[in-house]
C-alpha cells in the first residue's frame, strides 16, 4: 500500500505543517513547548489527585473542607493498603518458597560440578555412584535442581524486566513531570468541549501548578514509594523465576505474579467511588517539555532494549552464576549419563537438541 493510499496528501500535509508550530513554538519558548500527561486509574495516581484537590481553591469552594479531607484520608489509605500489601506478599513468597528453592544451590556448588565434570572428563562406564552419600545427593540435587529447557530462565526473566520496566519509566516519568510544574495554589484548569448548541460534551482537567510542600510529601510517599517497591518487585520476582525448577512453573508463576503487579489497579478499581474514577480519567498534568526528534524517541527505546537484555543477562550469568553453572554441568552430565536421570519431566534429556546453542559465557 502507498503512502496516498493509507493517508490522503493533505492529511500528510497536515502533519508536517502542525510539526513546523511545535518548532517554531519551542524556539519561541526557550526551547519548550506544552505536554499532556494522563492519569492512570490505580491507587497511586489516586493518591496524587485527591492530594491536589485537597489543594485547589477551586475546587474548595465545590465541595465542603470536610468531604475534601474525607477524599484525601481515603484515598492515600488504600493507596498505603496497595504498597504494605505488595510488599507483605514479596516478603511471605521469599521466605515461603525461594529460601526453600535456594538451599539447593547451597553447600558446595562448585565442588559438586567439579565433581561431575571429573566423571564426563574421564569417560568411565559409570556416572555418579548412588552408594556414595556425596555423589548420590549430587544426584538428587540435579534432578531437583532443574527440569526446563536451556536458556527458559533467562527469556523470562528479560520479559519480566521488560513488564517491570514500564512500572519504573512510569514512576520516575510521573516524578519528573511533578517538579517541572510551577509552584502555585491555582492548581487546576478546566477545560470544556462543546457542541454546536453549546452543550458539554467532553471536559478535561489539567494539573498546572503545585506547592512545593505538596511535591516534596508526593515524591516521598507515592512516586518514590512506587519505585521502590517496583525494585523489590523487580529483585524478588527475578529470584523466584530462576529458582523455579520446572518449566510449567516457570510460565505459570511469570503469570501470577502479574497478580501482585496490578494489585494498585484492582484496589482502585474495587473501592474509589465512580465519581473518582471518572474524574481521573478525565485528569492530566499540563506541563513544558523540549521538543523530541524522531532520532532520540527511538535511541532512547533501543537504550531501554539494551539495559533489560543487559539486566537480564547478569541477573542470569552473574548475580545467579552458580544456579546457572550447577544446571548446565548436570544437563552434561546426563547427556553423557542419561541412564542416571529419575525425574519426571522430559526437560532435560532434551538438552541434547540445544547443544548447538551452548555460548561461551
Amino acid at each position: 500500500m502507498t503512502s496516498s493510499q493509507s493517508l490522503p496528501l493533505h492529511a500528510y500535509a497536515a502533519l508536517r505543517r502542525a510539526r513546523q508550530t511545535e518548532r517554531e513554538i519551542s524556539n519561541d519558548d526557550d526551547g519548550l513547548f506544552e505536554r499532556t500527561h494522563r492519569l492512570a486509574s490505580c491507587t497511586y495516581d489516586g493518591a496524587i489527585l485527591a492530594a491536589v484537590a485537597a489543594v485547589d481553591i477551586q475546587y474548595q469552594k465545590i465541595h465542603t473542607p470536610a468531604e475534601t479531607a474525607f477524599q484525601l484520608t481515603f484515598a492515600w489509605v488504600l493507596n498505603t493498603v496497595n504498597t504494605v500489601s505488595q510488599l507483605v506478599m514479596v516478603w511471605m513468597l521469599n521466605v515461603s518458597v525461594i529460601e526453600r528453592q535456594e538451599s539447593l544451590f547451597e553447600n558446595d556448588v562448585m565442588g559438586m560440578i567439579a565433581r561431575m565434570q571429573s566423571h564426563i572428563d574421564t569417560m568411565t562406564s559409570q556416572g555418579l555412584s548412588s552408594n556414595d552419600p556425596y555423589e548420590a545427593s549430587i544426584l538428587r540435587r540435579c534432578i531437583q535442581a532443574d527440569e526446563t529447557l536451556p536458556f527458559a530462565h533467562l527469556l523470562v526473566v528479560i520479559l519480566w524486566f521488560s513488564r517491570m520496566l514500564q512500572e519504573v519509566v512510569e514512576s520516575v516519568q510521573c516524578m519528573i513531570i511533578i517538579w517541572k510544574l510551577p509552584d502555585g495554589k491555582e492548581v487546576m484548569e478546566v477545560s470544556n468541549v462543546l457542541d454546536e448548541n453549546y452543550n458539554i460534551v467532553d471536559y478535561k482537567y489539567y494539573i498546572v501548578c503545585l506547592p512545593r510542600t505538596l511535591k516534596v510529601l508526593v515524591t516521598i510517599f507515592v512516586t518514590g514509594t512506587r519505585v521502590f517497591v517496583a525494585i523489590v518487585l523487580s529483585w524478588t520476582s527475578a529470584k523466584y523465576l530462576i529458582l523455579s525448577n520446572n518449566m510449567a512453573h516457570v510460565l505459570l508463576k511469570a503469570v501470577g505474579l502479574q497478580f501482585v503487579v496490578n494489585l494498585d489497579e484492582l484496589l482502585f478499581r474495587s473501592f474509589a467511588p465512580g465519581i473518582f474514577r471518572r474524574q481521573i480519567q478525565h485528569t492530566a498534568f499540563k506541563y513544558q517539555h523540549p521538543l523530541v526528534n524522531l532520532w532520540q524517541q527511538w535511541f532512547g527505546s533501543m537504550a531501554k532494549m539494551v539495559g533489560v537484555l543487559l539486566m537480564g543477562l547478569t541477573m542470569n550469568r552473574i548475580v545467579f552464576y552458580k544456579v546457572w553453572a550447577f544446571r548446565a554441568q548436570c544437563r552434561d552430565y546426563f547427556t553423557m549419563y542419561p541412564s542416571d536421570y529419575t525425574g519426571t519431566s522430559q526437560g532435560t534429556p532434551f538438552a541434547e537438541i540445544f547443544e548447538f546453542t551452548k555460548l561461551p559465557w
